[in-house]
């Protein structure tokens, strides 16, 4: 597949990998090809975790940080030094071609982190998850959903919804490349407690940690640290 000035070679294209809808891996490329320009500001610079579904969105996935050596010009990449003393490099998806080519690996989800190179320690956005807990709670993360709003409003934090792909509902607030992982992390769990301590009953909104003791939706603010 042409993209741009590249040859992107497209493989198994007409795997299905949306038995559903009868959608194929061509399909997949084409799409994220033309919603690239819309896709890329939010992909570019930041190091690419690639969860990789070989047989369609009803099959086995693997997560891969690692880029393949062999990766294209085209597809750059950073080195990364975790805190346990590990390493590994990152894809950085930074223009059409590369977008094509992860999704040709079978990334039909595009995982990021929330920071850019160079400041790799210091992320740009900040992110509640709310995470239902059972079946049936969606009323409960919309609702949710307009308390996370109110109370980044009043922080003065600008607010945007996005589906996670699941059932749950992400709450993202861009702000300033200034604080290191560990303090925005702090600041998501204050505020996630506030949003519990406004909902007031914890059937519908929980902080709480341990899986087995959860009733109500999530409200996670684990997401803000660093991979």
């Amino acid at each position: 597949m042409r993209v741009g000035r590249h040859e992107v070679p497209i493989t198994n294209a007409d795997r299905t990998v949306f038995p559903a809808r009868g959608l194929t891996k061509g399909d997949l490329v084409g799409y994220y090809v033309g919603v690239a320009e819309q896709a890329l500001p939010h992909l570019r610079r930041r190091p690419f975790h690639m969860v990789r579904y070989r047989n369609g969105v009803d099959g086995d996935f693997f997560h891969q940080k690692r880029v393949p050596a062999n990766h294209p010009a085209y597809v750059d990449d950073v080195f990364v030094q975790f805190p346990s003393g590990h390493s590994t490099v990152f894809a950085i998806v930074d223009n059409a071609a590369a977008l094509a080519w992860v999704a040709n690996l079978g990334c039909i989800e595009l995982h990021t982190w929330a920071s850019r190179v160079p400041e790799l320690e210091k992320p740009d956005y900040l992110l509640i998850d709310l995470d239902p807990t059972t079946d049936g709670q969606w009323p409960f993360v919309r609702d949710i959903a307009l308390v996370v709003r109110d109370v980044m409003d009043e922080l003065g934090l600008r607010s945007y919804p996005k589906t996670s792909g699941a059932t749950g509902l992400h709450i993202l607030a861009p702000i300033k490349p200034e604080l290191p992982f560990p303090e925005v992390r702090r600041f998501a769990k204050a505020l996630a407690v506030e949003v519990e301590r406004r909902v007031g009953d914890q059937a519908i909104a929980t902080t709480t940690w341990r899986v087995a003791d959860r009733v109500g939706v999530f409200v996670d603010f684990g997401q803000n640290a660093r991979d």
